[in-house]
């Protein structure tokens, strides 16, 4: 995804089979984005309406948790 993200976040699955749930939270930690049936290996998700600052990306494979951080303006 292109980082920083001003109108989508776009993200792309090398091993779908493997992605249990993504979520994103904001700065505060409040849950802004879950999707727990990811059905394509490429996921755009619509964010223009979101406010500015720092997202918190959590992506739950099978093998663990991957954790990237997100700017947006």
């Amino acid at each position: 995804f292109p980082n920083p993200v001003e109108e989508q976040i776009n993200m792309r699955f090398e091993k779908l089979s493997e992605i249990n749930r993504i979520e994103i939270t904001d700065a505060s930690g409040k849950l802004i984005y879950t999707n727990t049936s990811v059905s394509s290996s490429y996921l755009s998700i619509p964010c223009s309406s979101w406010s500015s600052g720092l997202y918190n990306v959590t992506v739950h494979t099978a093998n663990g948790i991957r954790n990237l951080r997100l700017l947006h303006r």
